[in-house]
């Protein structure tokens, strides 16, 4: 992504690179080629990666070069001037590729520019669509806790868990779940002991009654056979009276 945007920038300024080319250009028709030089280093200041514009930078500093030499050997101007018309058809011809380069490199840049520009639509698209769906997922989170808790408050702890479950199943990573399934088994435990301690009681009361009965019983059972046999010793008198 930092190339493309690398090159969206050198393809912003293609009118400036390739003004500073043609001004290098006239500069060295003019025989100034220190001011050319200085234009062609503004080009590729803009946009580095022209590989056009560092050779025709490199062919002007030689011609420099054989100018210097000229100067030396021979402080004729006309011969300076006879050099760059030697030298001229290969300049124009690198700066043709050069300003070539430079508009076939913007085409490619702002077609990557509008790839980029879509894919970061994409990606905005991709990155509502997942709020949406968590903004989405936290309401049914919280629609299953807030029935888990209405059953809890009926005593329903079985149908409570299976909402907390329900909830778990969409993000299991909500600590908010695992605490309130904590509490809702704690409570459940808490009835189950409660239930276990009422059906003990009512084992014990049971017990007891049983027993009381017995005893019950037991009295009245001793108090018919006295009775029976106070009855038979009365008839025995009776009968031998």
């Amino acid at each position: 992504m930092q190339n493309i945007s690398q090159k969206i920038i050198g393809a912003e300024h293609l009118t400036e690179v390739i003004a500073f080319l043609k001004n290098a250009d006239k500069y060295i028709r003019q025989g100034d080629i220190h001011h050319a030089l200085e234009e062609i280093m503004r080009a590729r200041d803009k946009n580095p990666t022209i590989m056009y514009a560092r050779a025709y930078e490199e062919y002007v500093r030689s011609v420099l070069l054989k100018q210097t030499d000229l100067s030396i050997a021979d402080p004729n101007a006309s011969s300076k001037e006879a050099v760059i018309a030697q030298l001229m058809p290969t300049l124009e011809r690198i700066l043709d590729l050069a300003i070539k380069e430079v508009k076939r490199s913007a085409v490619t840049a702002y077609k990557q520019k509008e790839v980029f520009a879509l894919q970061k639509q994409q990606e905005e698209e991709q990155r509502h669509e997942e709020q949406l769906r968590t903004a989405s997922i936290a309401r049914k989170i919280a629609d299953y806790l807030k029935r888990a808790r209405e059953l809890e408050a009926h005593g329903d702890y079985r149908n409570s868990l299976n909402e907390v479950a329900r909830a778990f199943m969409l993000d299991p990573t909500d600590e908010r779940i695992l605490q309130i399934e904590e509490e809702i088994k704690s409570a459940q435990d808490g009835q189950d002991r409660q239930e276990e301690e009422e059906r003990a009681r009512r084992h014990r009361e049971e017990e007891l009654r049983r027993q009381q009965l017995f005893a019950q019983w037991k009295l009245q059972r001793e108090a018919e056979r006295e009775q029976e046999v106070l009855k038979r010793e009365e008839a025995h008198k009776q009968a031998r009276a």
